[in-house]
């Protein structure tokens, strides 16, 4: 019987310590500006969207300035 209850332990650690680690994957922010191509003005209020379809977006503010946290490392498509 203590050995079954030893083996759950070390079964119930390995799904634990996998899940811990997908959560700790490296992260990282997207920031940029968006302008008027033709007056360079910077543009309020713009939505950026991470493609495809990933749910993550960000308003530029008065300045035209966004930051989108917490992205996945590697290329992305706004």
């Amino acid at each position: 019987m203590r050995q079954v209850i030893i083996l759950l332990l070390l079964i119930t650690n390995i799904f634990t310590s996998g899940k811990v680690f997908a959560q700790n994957q490296l992260k990282q922010a997207i920031q940029g500006i968006v302008i008027d191509r033709s007056s360079g003005a910077p543009l309020p209020y713009v939505t950026i969207t991470v493609l495809p379809s990933s749910g993550m977006r960000a308003v530029t503010g008065e300045d035209g300035k966004f930051t989108i946290e917490r992205v996945s490392i590697g290329r992305h498509d706004l």
